[in-house]
């Protein structure tokens, strides 16, 4: 079994442990670690307000402070695609005071740069996954190929290929642009941007022809008719977009999904994580944020600790094969 294909094996049972946790949401947490939390707790968000990961940590964060019974207060620490954030995190006290929400950036940056700026499997301690999502390819409108095969075929008979825009080098879309690409052997260039929004003005106007982005992005383009949805990412088809394929069951072995985790800083004593871990669970096990979070295009994924770490462990080697076999490099 290839490296992708057994990490996509192991993703999909570690999938299943999720759908466990919110069936047992509305359990009793155990007792927590004795008196924890005695004051506010903070949050930090490596990114800038407004974004995807913002966002649903403002959700997570309001329902996480009703479980705990502590307010729970954003940090927004950007910069440097995350690393501001993620380092800010990991020097904190290992108390429990000091929370990170992170995304696939945590596990790309460190494979990507050299030396690594961090050890994401000792300087952080996963907590609980909070939400998942699969991405969308999108395709400008000025690219006449309506299918993925059709984009395929265009891009190898084009004498310079295709181009595919991301929000900038080593992040998620860039790299599923990178797998996309290995997959089909078509040409594609990939094309950089400081955020998203750049990329998908320019896919409107036809200055590139191809996006992976998140489905909350992508919406207002496509429900204006200004970009096409082509495929989707996950598993399984997205509820919103049934009628799009999923690269997956078009070429198997493509299953990539912009998540969300917690994380506490590495060394937080084991009754902290698991009183954070019960709280999480609970938190998402509420209606309200079950529905906040599918409005946003994802969905709520209380991955208990220690199979979020092993999933962790299946995006480092997914990730660090497209990474071999591409060249990318920052």
């Amino acid at each position: 079994m290839s490296g992708i294909n057994a990490v996509s094996f192991s993703r999909r049972r570690i999938m299943k442990a999720a759908l466990g946790g919110l069936a047992a949401a509305s359990l009793a947490r155990p007792a927590m670690a004795a008196n924890y939390p005695e004051r506010p707790i903070t949050l930090i968000v490596p990114f800038g307000p407004g974004g995807g990961v913002d966002n649903i940590g403002r959700h997570f964060a309001q329902a996480l402070d009703r479980a705990l019974g502590q307010s729970v207060i954003i940090e927004n620490r950007s910069g440097a695609g995350s690393l501001v954030g993620i380092k800010a995190a990991m020097r904190a006290p290992a108390d429990g005071y000091t929370l990170l929400l992170a995304d696939a950036a945590l596990v790309i940056n460190a494979l990507l740069a050299d030396p690594a700026p961090y050890d994401f499997r000792n300087d952080l301690a996963p907590v609980s996954m909070v939400s998942r999502a699969p991405y969308i390819l999108v395709k400008s409108q000025a690219l006449k190929a309506d299918t993925v095969q059709d984009i395929v075929t265009e891009a190898k008979t084009k004498e310079k290929g295709l181009t595919f825009a991301s929000a900038g080098v080593g992040t998620a879309a860039h790299m599923t642009g990178e797998l996309f690409r290995l997959k089909t052997q078509a040409p594609l260039m990939h094309v950089p941007y400081r955020s998203g929004s750049p990329a998908m003005a320019d896919l409107v106007a036809g200055q590139v022809d191809l996006v992976f982005t998140t489905i909350a992005s992508a919406r207002p383009y496509l429900e204006q008719g200004r970009a096409v949805g082509v495929a989707t990412t996950g598993k399984e088809r997205s509820e919103e977009f049934p009628d799009l394929p999923t690269l997956d069951e078009l070429f198997g072995e493509f299953e990539v999904y912009f998540w969300t985790s917690l994380f506490v800083p590495g060394g937080t004593p084991a009754p902290i994580v698991a009183a954070l871990e019960a709280a999480a669970r609970e938190a998402l096990g509420k209606p309200e944020i079950q529905t906040a979070f599918r409005e946003g295009g994802n969905a709520a994924m209380p991955l208990p600790a220690k199979e979020t770490a092993a999933f962790i462990e299946g995006e480092a080697a997914m990730w660090e094969d497209v990474i071999r076999k591409s060249g990318v490099k920052i």
